[in-house]
């Protein structure tokens, strides 16, 4: 299982993103360490962290989805909806048993939304998806304990992300070469 994370007060310079709502998607049985994972990523960015089920699971002490088809239906129409407003999804699929997961990198890839996506050093939790240009592959620590590493390892591939975000938003905002510089200045 994945130990406590504790992030190093200098990795906390890797990106600072506010505004940037992320997604975790990762096993049930992980929810703890995605909660965690969310608190270091926020802590270490400014992100938002969008993605409110594995909070919710942990409150409900769950350990299996539950059979009951309404409630079933209402974490399906709240991990859409939280997916749907996301600006990047961080996938952990090298432990547990990621079905659901995989299932949510189907979807953030239809939507168009990046992927951090961490699987083992063996491959495990790879797949098809892997070939889509908007994942970002990232392997996991081979020991515990370096869950620090991988945070930061998170934190820098989740700055270039959203750094290519502003840029083609940026550049459908700015003006053709010699007219006016993008921040609204005349051209010289």
């Amino acid at each position: 299982m994945i130990g406590p994370l504790v992030v190093d007060t200098h990795a906390q310079q890797a990106a600072h993103l506010p505004h940037f709502r992320v997604y975790l998607a990762g096993a049930l049985r992980l929810a703890p360490y995605l909660c965690r994972l969310g608190r270091a990523l926020t802590t270490l960015t400014g992100c938002e962290i969008v993605s409110g089920w594995h909070d919710e699971v942990v409150r409900l002490g769950l350990v299996v989805d539950p059979h009951d088809r309404v409630a079933l239906r209402a974490i399906y129409d709240a991990n859409a909806r939280d997916l749907a407003r996301s600006h990047a999804v961080v996938a952990i699929t090298h432990e547990g048993n990621p079905r659901a997961t995989l299932c949510e990198i189907g979807a953030a890839i239809a939507l168009g939304k990046p992927i951090a996506w961490v699987q083992g050093q063996d491959g495990r939790g790879g797949n098809s998806y892997d070939a889509s240009p908007l994942v970002r592959r990232i392997i996991a620590p081979a020991e515990h304990g370096h869950d620090a590493s991988l945070v930061v390892e998170l934190a820098t591939v989740l700055a270039a992300i959203r750094s290519e975000q502003v840029e083609r938003a940026r550049s459908r905002w700015c003006v053709p070469a010699g007219d006016a510089d993008c921040d609204g200045g005349e051209a010289a």
